[in-house]
């Protein structure tokens, strides 16, 4: 996970911090999701999943408070970040012993879309701007090191 100074603000004050991470699929690397606790209750949910195409943002459009469509450049094809989180779609080659294909319609991954959600999805924050920032910050974070473990150099 990214340093501590991106993650900090997107979580609340608490006592306990925890992680739990689910391989969804029999074959990790394929489809993955993980939730940080703050004193037992979901304040991040991420998940991360290999894709046989891309999707355009507009499909995506109605799980986010006011979506907005960002650039980042490098690998990502398309990325938006709302005011309760953010979603991207990544040219992604599976790194060699990752699953290739989809098990069910043997056709090939190409790409990584990552998600995640913060906080209560019906609580609108105080700073909108503010929480859209912080969280466009963790998703710039978090993109490197998700390439670096998921996909293969090129």
């Amino acid at each position: 996970m990214p340093g501590h100074e991106v993650l900090a603000p997107l979580l609340p004050a608490g006592e306990s911090l925890t992680e739990d991470i689910d391989h969804s699929d029999v074959r990790p690397g394929a489809h993955d999701y993980c939730n940080v606790r703050v004193d037992k209750k979901v304040a991040l949910a991420m998940e991360v999943s290999r894709q046989t195409a891309y999707a355009d943002l507009k499909y995506a459009m109605d799980d986010y408070r006011n979506l907005e469509e960002v650039t980042l450049g490098g690998r990502v094809k398309s990325a938006g970040v709302g005011e309760n989180g953010a979603i991207a779609w990544l040219r992604c080659e599976p790194k060699e012993g990752q699953p290739r294909s989809d098990a069910v319609s043997g056709r090939p991954y190409q790409a990584l879309v990552v998600e995640f959600n913060v906080g209560d999805p019906d609580l609108v924050p105080e700073d909108p701007s503010g929480r859209r920032r912080d969280i466009g910050a963790f998703l710039r974070a978090y993109l490197p090191g998700l390439e670096k473990a998921w996909c293969a150099a090129g």
